[in-house]
């Protein structure tokens, strides 16, 4: 049984935590998420020295902060899709399960692992969509990590509309504004992307994200479109999930 007031290990990391917990959410339903993250999140500074200290409570999903910015609340969000919960990815899901059964287990479990989460603003703004919520259902990013971690590096750069002209430039835009005190946090998009060991996502050289699949902009739906598609995408998935997960492994030796 889970004690969350265990000293976190590498194991923590690399359990299937959908699995832990029945099948269900894990983002909701179980409470190892949120320890890692008031672990990981809160084991470190921010760019201006404050500590991003969350406190949850057992039956809650949801994490709360209060800093010199003001109170805040979170929720976890499973950062990489594998697509196999979206109604319409069904039949290439059965697909790929039965034709690459082994592969495709190793990526539905390792995007239930740690280190596939991250954390955002929990608390709808004006009834508006939170980040969380429209990285979902705006098909253009479709729960990609990728598509959004570009949106959030154009938002960074200023590109902070939608559409710039008939172009749809950042889809996450209006989202993203609506919690723009949240990624002041961090400074910058490279200030984002080492808080949350998204490196692996991200080219070091210029900070441009590295694609899971090929972009040319926002002019196409963001699920893939076919099993060569999809095994691109997982396979560049696992790649980055992987090396995340090595990062955390990494920081937890460093505390020791």
């Amino acid at each position: 049984m889970f004690d969350p007031l265990a000293p976190v290990t590498a194991c923590d990391i690399e359990i299937d935590l959908r699995a832990e917990c029945g099948g269900r959410d894990p983002d909701r339903y179980n409470p190892r998420v949120r320890t890692l993250h008031r672990h990981f999140w809160g084991m470190k500074p921010l760019p201006n020295g404050e500590t991003l200290r969350l406190e949850s409570k057992p039956t809650d999903y949801r994490m709360s902060c209060a800093s010199s910015f003001g109170d805040a609340q979170f929720t976890s969000d499973t950062f990489a899709s594998s697509f196999q919960d979206w109604v319409r990815m069904q039949d290439l899901i059965t697909e790929v399960r039965e034709n690459d059964p082994d592969d495709q287990r190793q990526f539905e479990s390792l995007r239930n692992t740690f280190a596939s989460m991250v954390i955002f603003p929990g608390a709808q703004v004006d009834r508006q969509p939170t980040i969380n919520q429209a990285r979902g259902y705006i098909s253009q990013i479709a729960d990609r990590p990728d598509l959004t971690l570009e949106c959030i590096r154009l938002f960074y750069e200023g590109r902070t509309q939608a559409r710039e002209g008939e172009v749809l430039v950042n889809p996450l835009a209006p989202a993203l504004s609506r919690y723009d005190w949240f990624f002041e946090w961090f400074g910058s998009f490279r200030g984002y992307v080492d808080f949350f060991l998204l490196q692996d996502l991200v080219d070091d050289d210029d900070d441009t994200v590295k694609f899971l699949l090929p972009h040319t902009g926002f002019d196409r739906p963001g699920c893939p479109q076919d099993k060569a598609e999809y095994t691109a995408y997982r396979a560049a998935a696992i790649t980055a999930l992987e090396g995340r997960r090595d990062r955390m492994i990494a920081a937890l030796g460093s505390q020791n």
